[in-house]
């Protein structure tokens, strides 16, 4: 999934310059944060909007369906999961994706990144 539209469109909503959302996604992901932390980044409050922007047909890198597509016609069974909201699951059950199993984070009630223990370094 290219999300340069989808996270442009959240710009929007938080009437922020593109380049700053980016940039500070970037920080989010370069420390390890969950996504939601570039809104304490950019020191301003998410949209209450921001959930109910989904993913269209054309966010899609252009292999990506052909690829599915072939994967079920060799006989695999093709699972699609992201750490995603509703809305961005419920689109692609809409989406007719080629897809046999799909869910969310927020389906799954978890989110990412897991906090790591003490344990795991």
């Amino acid at each position: 999934m290219n999300e340069e539209r989808y996270w442009g469109d959240v710009a929007a909503l938080a009437g922020i310059e593109r380049h700053a959302v980016f940039a500070a996604l970037g920080v989010t992901i370069a420390r390890g944060e969950e996504h939601t932390e570039l809104w304490r980044h950019l020191g301003v409050a998410a949209p209450a909007e921001v959930g109910d922007i989904a993913y269209t047909l054309a966010d899609l890198y252009p292999d990506a369906l052909p690829c599915l597509a072939a994967l079920r016609g060799r006989g695999f069974r093709v699972g699609l999961a992201g750490n995603q909201s509703y809305a961005l699951e419920q689109w692609s059950r809409e989406a007719d994706l080629p897809v046999d199993v799909i869910g969310s984070s927020a389906s799954w009630q978890v989110r990412n990144p897991r906090p790591r223990s003490s344990t795991e370094w």
